[in-house]
């Protein structure tokens, strides 16, 4: 979770421009939730993800995704 959320500026209003900007590492980035591999601990069911059109983190279930209006992608790190 802790890589996913370094990436995001929250004194932002719009972290998503922060990230695919020409001078930045990053491109591509879509305005779309990113899953992390952090489950809840006591609901390994649920997983935290991140937005980085508005820059939230939140929980969702595992098993309920790419339903409209939610779209999950994952962003591979090592």
């Amino acid at each position: 979770m802790e890589e996913l959320i370094i990436l995001v500026d929250f004194n932002s209003t719009f972290p998503l421009d922060v990230l695919n900007m020409p001078s930045g590492p990053f491109s591509g980035v879509r305005p779309a939730n990113y899953w992390s591999a952090t489950t809840l601990a006591n609901g390994p069911t649920f997983a935290w993800f991140v937005n980085f059109d508005f820059g939230n983190v939140n929980l969702n279930d595992k098993h309920i995704v790419n339903n409209y209006p939610f779209f999950f992608l994952a962003w591979c790190v090592r």
